[in-house]
């Protein structure tokens, strides 16, 4: 959109990401767990998180919300979420490794990730968040925001979008996302879409491509 004049010449080749061999197994429980993992900083929108949350959890109390991370926010976020009625129902774990949120992904430990990034059309926006890449090819379902690059990954068929900033509008696809049917149809076909997108192999057999045409 920036350089449409030189459209043609613009090639995109992937982040390659390493993929579990099969997909993330699957919990039976009362309460629908909700992960969000990211940095305590202004792009992620933990502020419009825990509001939508909120509203959400109004609807449906069995509703949880795991925030793993550091940042400068952090505190702030804190203080917001202890004044919320369903403060209770959210849980700050801190730092977590980068391998263990994986294994606690494959194992089933949430229902699905959620991410509100905002997106203010100069500075702030996402690319394409390495968390959102990982859930999908496990086949953890997917709530986030249209922020920058993310519906380069994610779509409406394939995972729960909302508008960026829109507390109401998160809050509506935290709810979609109760509904099982959805979330299995949707993270299947995410998982295919993560998983041709973001093979390593695949990533680097286009870049070697891209490199033999230009020699």
């Amino acid at each position: 959109r920036q350089v449409p004049q030189y459209a043609r010449k613009i090639s995109v080749v992937r982040l390659g990401t390493a993929l579990a061999a099969r997909a993330a197994s699957h919990k039976e429980r009362p309460e629908l767990r909700l992960l969000c993992a990211a940095a305590f900083r202004p792009v992620k929108g933990h502020r419009v998180l825990l509001d939508a949350f909120s509203r959400a959890h109004a609807v449906l109390p069995e509703l949880r919300l795991t925030l793993c991370g550091e940042g400068p926010r952090e505190p702030e976020i804190h203080s917001r979420a202890a004044r919320l009625p369903c403060r209770d129902a959210v849980q700050f774990r801190g730092y977590v490794a980068h391998a263990q949120l994986l294994a606690e992904l494959a194992a089933g430990h949430y229902d699905a990730v959620v991410l509100a990034s905002i997106d203010d059309g100069a500075h702030l926006m996402e690319g394409v968040p390495s968390i959102l890449i990982e859930a999908a090819s496990l086949g953890v379902p997917c709530i986030a925001t249209r922020s920058g690059a993310i519906a380069e990954l994610l779509d409406d068929d394939c995972a729960f979008l909302a508008r960026c900033g829109d507390a109401e509008s998160l809050s509506t696809a935290i709810l979609a996302a109760a509904d099982a049917a959805q979330r299995s149809a949707r993270s299947k076909r995410a998982m295919t879409r993560a998983r041709e997108q973001h093979d390593p192999r695949r990533c680097m057999d286009h870049l070697v491509d891209l490199l033999e045409e230009s020699a």
